[in-house]
């Protein structure tokens, strides 16, 4: 028997659940961001500025100042986890007024991990017509969840944020049906198109919305430290109206091969 997934609206009995998928989901991103931030160019003035402090002001000899490099990565390591740990709680605490969250049902038996696993997607009606094959589900839980907002400078463009799935699942499977739930409610309010943000040591999501059908609308270095540490940054859109003009089109294509 294969997991179903849904996704639905926000509800405040959640609340606990969405902080702790939302934080599991950015503390994830630790090891990538580290290993990002070791083999930039501050690493290399650091450990340069450390051993100049230990050989100058504290005489250490010059072969003993090469522990200097354990130290400085060490102390990267620690800044990288303070700087997740800490927008991991401003994103769990965040309000968002307009917020999806796709809940999974389990099976009571699963012998392949949970990542592998293919999901049966069912929307709200679809589970009550079935509520015979949810009996034989072990539970439900909160593994992802997404929020949007009007965008603050483009006109009639809805801005996609938060995107967050536990590791321990599937990110395509459960992301995926968030975008989407995400862009159909911009589109059925009016919007015309959806816009969101990726950083370049984020694949999986940058990925996914290329997939969808997002296009780069632009790159740009955003400054951590100076010029020292910058990360790229890739803003991505997608045009709602021929996105969902598409998606019928293609759906009317099938259904008239099958007739």
């Amino acid at each position: 028997m294969q997991p179903i997934i849904t996704v639905r609206r926000y509800e405040d009995k959640d609340l606990r659940q969405m902080q702790e998928v939302i934080r599991n989901s950015v503390l994830s991103k630790f090891s990538s961001a580290f290993w990002f931030c070791l083999f930039r160019e501050i690493t290399l003035q650091m450990i340069v500025l450390s051993t100049a402090i230990f050989f100058i002001f504290f005489g250490v000899p010059l072969l003993y100042c090469v522990s200097s490099v354990p130290i400085v990565v060490l102390l990267i390591a620690i800044c990288v986890y303070c700087a997740h740990y800490n927008k991991a709680i401003e994103l769990s605490n965040m309000h968002a007024p307009i917020c999806f969250v796709a809940e999974l049902y389990e099976p009571f038996a699963m012998r392949i991990d949970k990542r592998e696993l293919e999901y049966i997607q069912m929307t709200e009606e679809q589970l009550k017509q079935n509520e015979g094959e949810l009996r034989k589900m072990r539970g439900k839980q909160i593994i992802g969840t997404i929020s949007t907002r009007n965008h603050q400078s483009l006109h009639e463009s809805a801005w996609i944020y938060r995107l967050a799935v536990d590791p321990s699942y599937s990110f395509v499977q459960t992301a995926k049906p968030l975008i989407i739930a995400a862009m159909q409610h911009a589109f059925e309010n009016g919007m015309l198109s959806c816009e969101t943000t990726c950083a370049e040591c984020h694949e999986d999501p940058r990925e996914l919305f290329l997939k969808i059908g997002f296009n780069i609308r632009q790159i740009y270095h955003k400054s951590i430290i100076g010029s020292s540490l910058r990360v790229m940054k890739a803003q991505l859109g997608i045009d709602l109206r021929k996105y969902f003009k598409s998606q019928q089109n293609n759906k009317s294509r099938l259904d008239s091969q099958y007739e």
